[in-house]
């Protein structure tokens, strides 16, 4: 794979933003207050106690800081999968499918830039209409191939 290109596969995005919603819940359960509570309780009224509970307290709202960073990636990653398959949904509506029938026909159908003055300045689209082969690819629901 080159560099600077990402190949997401099937379920990548889902597993990521599952991993970052659960890493958002665990960051913001931590309790550091009760992890450090014992140590004011050691020292009542002490200065050290005093300093445990703001130490604590501003744990607290970094931990909650950190989860709120990973719920926001989470919701952008969610939102990029969503984008993601919207965007595969719409790729496949507009390929043409081998047993819809012509390629051709589905280009003409779908206005790639054909119309009727485009058919008399292309070989391929021209033997087509005067229903004469040019001994390219026979059509079997692909795109033609024209050689150059």
């Amino acid at each position: 794979m080159s560099s600077g290109f990402i190949h997401i596969v099937a379920g990548d995005l889902e597993m990521l933003t599952a991993r970052l919603g659960s890493l958002d819940a665990d960051v913001r359960s931590m309790d550091p207050d009760g992890a450090l509570s014992g140590i004011g309780a050691a020292m009542p009224g002490s200065l050290t106690s005093g300093a445990v509970s703001a130490a604590a307290a501003s744990l607290k709202d970094l931990t909650d800081a950190l989860g709120s960073r990973y719920a926001d990636v989470g919701s952008g990653t969610a939102e990029l999968a969503s984008a993601h398959r919207a965007n595969d949904a719409a790729m496949a509506e507009l390929t043409p499918r081998t047993t819809s029938g012509s390629a051709l026909q589905w280009a003409i159908e779908k206005g790639v830039g054909l119309s009727d003055g485009d058919v008399g300045r292309h070989p391929y689209l021209e033997s087509r209409r005067r229903g004469r082969s040019l001994g390219l690819a026979q059509d079997n629901g692909h795109a033609p191939v024209i050689p150059t």
